[in-house]
């Protein structure tokens, strides 16, 4: 993943990568949740036609399970329709990347988007639960989707299990947890009523800018933290519901870890 590390940083064991994950693990979960929610027939009839051009796959709402649960055409289905609504000012969202190859099963895998998160943002290790973190919320300690297809099967995907930190494919009718992700930093803009209730569910930029002095205004509805020795973070300042955190590293500068909610 050598395009989307920006920064490895041994002595801090933290690395920082150029991508946004929403902060809410689970978000299409919340919004099930949410009262008197359509969110599943909205996305049905947003992207039943996408998803048959796609993959020639007729998408309907028992692809849908309860709590956010989805088949992989349903998974692909949700991170596109984040696309079409422009949810965070982005419209690159996808479900996360695995290298499709025979060395990617298995344990301590760091070559997909989320065992390097796992393994490498969140300290998780072999046989052990995703860590409990500051930055995210609704971590489900089961099974994600990757977005990408296993070409020895094309019935199956890729996964990634957070009980364990296990890697593997399997049957993509399964029904499997989706966490969004977007290239770069997502920079929120001022949500229109409709939609705020959405961007309040958060994102979570995990991004590689190297400053020196006080941290900027990040975006409307944020946080911004500042990462450094071995994780600590400090609060400084409080601006509304965003707040500013700051970690000197060494030589002075400043690294920082943003996240949106």
């Amino acid at each position: 993943m050598e395009d989307t590390i920006l920064n490895d940083c041994p002595d801090f064991g933290v690395h920082y990568i150029n991508t946004t994950w929403t902060s809410n693990a689970n978000l299409l979960g919340t919004w099930e949740a949410a009262p008197n929610s359509s969110i599943i027939s909205t996305i049905v009839t947003a992207e039943a036609a996408a998803i048959n051009t796609a993959y020639g796959y007729s998408l309907s709402a028992s692809d849908f399970g309860t709590g956010g649960l989805v088949s992989w055409w349903a998974a692909q289905a949700y991170v596109d329709y984040l696309n079409t609504i422009d949810y965070g000012n982005s419209t690159q969202w996808a479900l996360p990347t695995t290298p499709d190859n025979n060395s990617s099963g298995g344990y301590n895998q760091t070559t997909s988007q989320l065992g390097e998160l796992f393994y490498n943002e969140l300290g998780g290790t072999a046989g052990g639960s995703i860590p409990t973190n500051s930055l995210f919320t609704n971590e489900q300690a089961y099974v994600y989707w990757s977005g990408t297809e296993y070409a020895a099967n094309p019935s199956r995907a890729w996964y990634f299990h957070t009980t364990n930190g296990y890697q593997g494919s399997t049957i993509k009718g399964n029904q499997l947890y989706a966490w969004a992700v977007s290239p770069g930093q997502v920079s929120v803009a001022v949500p229109e009523p409709s939609i705020a209730w959405m961007l309040l569910t958060g994102l979570v930029g995990l991004l590689g800018l190297k400053r020196r002095g006080h941290a900027g205004y990040l975006g409307a509805l944020g946080h911004l933290a500042l990462l450094g020795v071995k994780g600590a973070i400090a609060p400084l300042r409080f601006f509304g519901i965003m707040t500013v955190y700051e970690v000197k590293e060494r030589y002075g500068a400043l690294r920082t870890l943003a996240y949106l909610s």
